[in-house]
């Protein structure tokens, strides 16, 4: 790692990144994330599957929804995240009234389809990456404004690639978890088992990509705020604006991409 540093040069004032960015976490957040899980299994233990998996269907729907209300880029996803809650919801209550015969339960329907999406995603973020188009690069084009300077220095795109990597892992791991648990577990102790391992996982994940990107954006720019800080919700109470001020008083200037070796090798 010293070798590689030796080849990191920090990019100019002038093609540092316009923070343009959403709050992406906080409580709003977290209580969504939790809800349909609360309500699956208080309907499913005092009622039956069908109202469970359609309090939980609406509750995701509302969450959903709420996003887009805050701001976050949710933008054309949401029709499709709808139609993919609905279509499940529908699927699973119909097995479950024995309309259509997967040969599985409504329950593993459900939350068969859950796991396969998680897969079918890490598949893609993995197959991103083959094709030298990682999508946490892309997601970072439509988080932050970035420079031409920036969105293409090796520094950059490596650190990105190496991110989709991790989340697309995580996709693929937690799936594998989420079919023995469902296999071995009773439904409660699923719902409750699943949510706080990947939970875990998640965290400890997020925590370790934080640090490896700041460690690796803190050499690239100077005076790099950090990951926490530019996601924070508060980013929006002022010091946006704030932020906004500060990196658009100075010209981008491109060509400068022309000018900064990278290292390309990690």
């Amino acid at each position: 790692m010293a070798e590689e540093d030796t080849h990191f040069e920090t990019l100019p004032a002038a093609v540092a990144p316009k923070i343009d960015v959403a709050p992406l976490t906080g409580a709003h957040h977290q209580f969504d994330q939790i809800m349909p899980v609360v309500l699956f299994l208080v309907f499913y233990n005092f009622g039956n599957t069908e109202i469970a998996v359609l309090a939980a269907t609406a509750w995701s729907i509302k969450a959903a929804y709420s996003r887009l209300r805050r701001g976050l880029p949710i933008g054309t996803w949401l029709p499709v995240i709808t139609v993919y809650l609905l279509v499940r919801a529908a699927v699973s209550i119909a097995v479950e009234r024995n309309l259509v015969d997967f040969g599985v339960s409504g329950e593993a329907v459900y939350f068969g389809t859950g796991i396969a999406t998680k897969v079918l995603i890490g598949l893609i973020m993995a197959g991103s990456v083959l094709v030298g188009k990682p999508l946490a690069l892309w997601a970072a084009d439509k988080v932050l404004s970035l420079p031409e300077a920036m969105r293409s220095h090796p520094v950059f795109v490596t650190t990105l690639r190496n991110v989709t990597w991790v989340a697309a892992f995580y996709e693929l791991a937690s799936s594998v978890w989420d079919v023995w648990l469902f296999n071995n577990a009773e439904l409660n102790i699923f719902l409750v088992g699943r949510q706080v391992f990947n939970f875990i996982m998640l965290f400890l994940l997020i925590l370790a990509t934080f640090v490896y990107v700041d460690k690796r954006f803190s050499k690239l720019l100077p005076g790099w705020p950090g990951m926490a800080e530019l996601l924070s919700p508060n980013l929006l109470s002022g010091s946006r604006e704030h932020t906004r001020e500060q990196t658009s008083d100075t010209p981008r200037d491109p060509t400068h991409a022309q000018e900064i070796p990278g290292d390309g090798n990690f």
